[in-house]
């Protein structure tokens, strides 16, 4: 009698004029129409800018998450990111230029004086 048939944890549908077959299947989904997982790359992204400040002098003050979904979105949009590689670099030179740099005093062995700082 037609029906479903399972064996071990595989199921399959059987009708009376279809036999019931394995068929072994691989779907790529190249261009997201079967799958949306922009959310997941983007929080990959994310994740990636945090675990590359990890470790610097006062990481664990940092916002967590750095930056919003919205926000990262918004720099995605701005074109010529479609690597995320390349969008995380850019995520990370952006956070970097909202850091104020130390003023240096003339004569100061300044890689010293910048260590000193953020060390603080």
């Amino acid at each position: 009698m037609p029906g479903i048939l399972h064996q071990g944890r595989q199921c399959y549908h059987e009708t009376e004029s279809f036999p019931a077959m394995k068929k072994n299947l691989i779907a790529f989904d190249m261009d997201g129409v079967l799958i949306d997982v922009s959310g997941s790359y983007r929080d990959a992204v994310r994740r990636t800018a945090s675990l590359f400040l990890r470790g610097a002098a006062a990481w664990e003050s940092l916002p967590d998450p750095l930056f919003s979904l919205t926000d990262l979105a918004r720099v995605k949009q701005s074109g010529g990111l479609n690597n995320d590689w390349d969008l995380t670099y850019l995520v990370l030179g952006l956070l970097f230029s909202c850091i104020d740099c130390p003023d240096f005093p003339d004569g100061a062995d300044t890689w010293q004086t910048y260590r000193q700082t953020i060390a603080r």
